[in-house]
Parts: C-alpha cells; sequence; structure tokens
C-alpha cells in the first residue's frame, strides 16, 4: 500500500483517505509514494488515538459514545483497531464511565431517578454502574427528589392531582416518591 499523496491532514493511500496529524506524519517520516503495508496497524492507531483525543477534548464521553464517533469516522475494515485505542485510553484512564455516570448523577439531582437512569444508558453506561452510584446517593437523591416534587406541587396547585402525578412521572421522578409526596400533601 503506497502513499499517493501527502496533504496537511491527510494521507491519500491506493483504496482510502487517512485522516492524520503532522505529528504521525513526522513520527513515521511519510512520504509520496513510501510503501505503507509494514506500518498501516501503526498509522491507523495513532490516527484513531489523536482523532479520539480530540473528540475527548470537546467534552466529555462515555465509552460507547467514543466508539461510535470513531465508527464514524473510519472504514469498517478498522474497527477492530478501535477496541485497541479505547483499551490504551482506558490505562491511561482518559475514558472511565463510572467517572462520567458519577459525575452527571451529582451534577442532575434535580432530575428524577428515571430520567437520569434513562439517559446513562442511552449514552451506553451499563446498568451495573449506574446502580452502584445509585446506591452511594441514594438518601441525597430521595431528599432531593422530595424537595423537587414539593415545589413542583407547590407551582402547580389549580392542576387535578391525577394530572400532576403524571406529569411528575413524566419527567423521570420514581412512583414511590411521588405517590408519598402527594399523599403527604393531601392529608
Amino acid at each position: 500500500m503506497k502513499i499517493l499523496k501527502l496533504a496537511k491532514n491527510k494521507i491519500y493511500l491506493e483504496n482510502e483517505i487517512i485522516d492524520i496529524s503532522k505529528d504521525i506524519i513526522y513520527m513515521y517520516s511519510l512520504t509520496v509514494d513510501m510503501d505503507v503495508t509494514n506500518i498501516y496497524y501503526e498509522l491507523i492507531f495513532e490516527s484513531m488515538k489523536y482523532k479520539a483525543l480530540y473528540i475527548l477534548g470537546l467534552k466529555s464521553r462515555t465509552e460507547f459514545e467514543l466508539k461510535n464517533k470513531l465508527k464514524e469516522k473510519y472504514d469498517k475494515k478498522n474497527f477492530y483497531i478501535i477496541d485497541d485505542v479505547v483499551k490504551k485510553l482506558k490505562d491511561m484512564q482518559l475514558i472511565d464511565d463510572y467517572e462520567y455516570a458519577n459525575s452527571y448523577i451529582k451534577y442532575n439531582m434535580n432530575k428524577g431517578e428515571n430520567k437520569v437512569k434513562k439517559y446513562l444508558i442511552y449514552k451506553g453506561v451499563s446498568i451495573d454502574v449506574i446502580n452502584d452510584i445509585f446506591s452511594k446517593f441514594s438518601e441525597e437523591f430521595y431528599c432531593e427528589e422530595k424537595k423537587k416534587i414539593k415545589e413542583i406541587i407547590e407551582k402547580n396547585n389549580d392542576i387535578p392531582i391525577d394530572k400532576l402525578f403524571r406529569k411528575l412521572l413524566s419527567r423521570g421522578y420514581s412512583y414511590s416518591v411521588v405517590y408519598e409526596v402527594i399523599k403527604t400533601k393531601l392529608k
């Protein structure tokens, strides 16, 4: 596999185009007409690593999100390298689903527990990690949820209880907490 053309951030090979940083070009002393068959894996690996670092620099992401972003950018035949890149970034402690979920839960205590869980599952965090973190915050989350539900009920005094109940459930608050707060309000 030969390099047909070298642009400032792309390498044009015989059958594909690779986004690559100037650092990688200098690291491997890449030139036009150079045969890269022997270093193809390393080129793709380094290219993916640089792209992953760029993506993570924009905002914190889960392992699942990062894999999907890299899959959008690279050819299917190179998907097996994505796992190696993610493993390397995990070893460097740049990706940690546990920390991602932990910080998300801390900063979103004002939302309902179910809504937070749904969001984290959507982001690809495993249910075991989510439940583990929620077990640590359960009392805090419970108190915060009750407080928020009471505020919503006070703001919406004119809405019938059944509609208010459905509204709170749709916002992700747990059934048992909503029921408990509404029950105490009715007394």
